[in-house]
């Protein structure tokens, strides 16, 4: 969910954007319930307590500041090319961020059946992550879809699974196999490792409109609990998130807890919207914390709109500086794990559509002022700004028993090849002039490259490119 983070942006919000969470601010209640029992009374001193606490711990440990800060990609999606991909991990390396939150579509990965991967998709999705580590950067992916076959769905929208199923809404619903999920959550860990920050469990089931989630939270706890022991055995390093709440939602927390969901995550994640100084963040600490659960809280949305929506939009020197505010206010709290701004690149060109316009740069890569901001929080290099694009390009082209590097670069540029993780080759680096704007370099016998990753640079524009693994 997205809405406005500062109160005088949006004084009365509409109930439904996105971050506005599941409950209203007010409600009346009949008059039985406003009195006062001894057990709401004990649960209101308990509550008063533990915010307490969590402001003493907050105080205390000011200085230790989230371990992973950076944005939100959206690089996976159909509407974004290989080269675009490389860009917009160009421009996260380029602004400092150690971390980068992705969308990965279980109905993408087993779009026809349980155990099936679809080759197109892994191959993205493999580009995407080697990318990220070619350039420092970790990934939280976030798995989220149903496949028509897994999920739950009324029979009217599924109809047999014919074509089409995308567009039923069908992968908003819970699985009816909740082992399903829980196998494709260890082979992402299995297969990723240590290039992964977390893994989180679905994105926003809470949110109010059910447009991501249709099936409730017993529903939501139940695939959680499948996961975690799942993801932990495809690599116990990676820590597995659960929640990725719209808002601050201590109720659906406390829901998820009467479900048993304790101790089934490393992290619980939220999109902390128009939450100034994030005091609701706060109160869901403690709620928390009343449940003698300490663990860290990563927020992996937060951020403000440009453009020109009715419901919400700030001015872009706005958002540069709602920016610079929430990292300064979430460094400061001391217990959450992840600072992610949502998110790097405008979805469309809709200067009315909200959705569109929550980029740092715009969806032509010119940038924002928002961007040079969050230069200036990661600690990115002085002076980078986004670069034209089309300057870098990789290909791997195999010829009879040999693989060659082809591409584009800057004329008379010199272009750094890369290759490392191989399996029977040592890492290695060489350099090769990009003529009248093109290389074309011999890596040698393509049966021993096999395994390898192959990145490309040109170390004066900052630039990178990155192939899949050879195979």
């Amino acid at each position: 969910m997205r809405w406005a983070h500062d109160p005088g942006v949006l004084e009365n919000p509409p109930s439904d954007l996105k971050g506005g969470g599941t409950q209203p601010e007010t409600t009346t209640l009949p008059a039985h319930c406003h009195r006062p029992t001894r057990t709401r009374f004990a649960r209101t001193l308990a509550l008063v307590a533990v915010l307490f606490t969590v402001f003493v711990t907050t105080t205390a440990t000011a200085s230790a500041r989230p371990s992973f800060r950076g944005v939100q990609l959206h690089s996976l999606w159909a509407n974004s090319t290989s080269a675009d991909m490389d860009r917009e991990l160009d421009l996260a390396a380029r602004v400092g961020a150690n971390v980068v939150r992705v969308d990965i579509g279980w109905a993408g990965l087993e779009d026809q059946r349980p155990g099936l991967i679809n080759r197109w998709y892994s191959d993205r999705l493999d580009r995407f992550m080697n990318g990220a580590s070619a350039r420092r950067i970790k990934v939280i992916g976030t798995l989220s879809s149903t496949p028509c076959w897994a999920s739950t769905a009324p029979a009217s929208q599924r109809q047999g699974c014919a074509p089409g199923w995308w567009g039923r809404d069908v992968i908003q619903y819970a699985p009816s196999n909740p082992a399903d999920y829980a196998r494709i959550a260890r082979w992402i860990t299995s297969r990723y490792g240590a290039k992964l920050a977390a893994l989180e469990i679905w994105n926003e089931p809470n949110h109010m409109s059910g447009v991501f989630w249709k099936s409730g939270p017993a529903a939501y706890a139940t695939l959680v609990k499948a996961a975690y022991p799942a993801a932990k055995a495809g690599d116990t390093r990676v820590p597995v998130l659960a929640g990725a709440l719209s808002g601050s939602d201590p109720a659906y927390l406390a829901q998820l807890y009467a479900n048993g969901i304790k101790g089934s995550y490393d992290g619980l994640s939220v999109h902390p919207y128009a939450d100034p100084g994030f005091a609701k963040m706060a109160v869901f600490r403690a709620t928390e914390q009343a449940n003698s659960d300490d663990a860290p809280v990563w927020a992996t949305e937060f951020g403000a709109p440009t453009g020109s929506d009715r419901q919400w939009n700030v001015s872009e020197a706005k958002q540069a500086e709602l920016l610079t505010r929430d990292f300064a206010d979430l460094d400061r709290l001391g217990w959450v794990g992840a600072a992610v701004i949502y998110n790097l690149r405008d979805k469309g060109t809709d200067s009315s559509n909200m959705e569109d316009n929550f980029g740092l740069v715009r969806r032509n890569y010119a940038p924002k002022p928002a961007y040079a901001a969050l230069r200036a929080v990661l600690g990115g290099p002085a002076g980078a700004a986004p670069a034209p694009a089309g300057k870098l390009s990789l290909r791997l082209v195999r010829r009879g028993a040999s693989l060659y590097a082809k591409g584009t670069a800057p004329s008379r540029s010199t272009v750094k090849l890369k290759l490392s993780s191989c399996k029977r080759n040592r890492s290695r680096a060489m350099h090769v002039m990009a003529r009248r704007g093109r290389f074309w370099h011999s890596l040698g016998k393509r049966s021993r490259m096999v395994g390898c990753h192959v990145t490309a640079r040109v170390t004066r524009l900052g630039a990178f490119a990155a192939s899949a693994r050879v195979r």
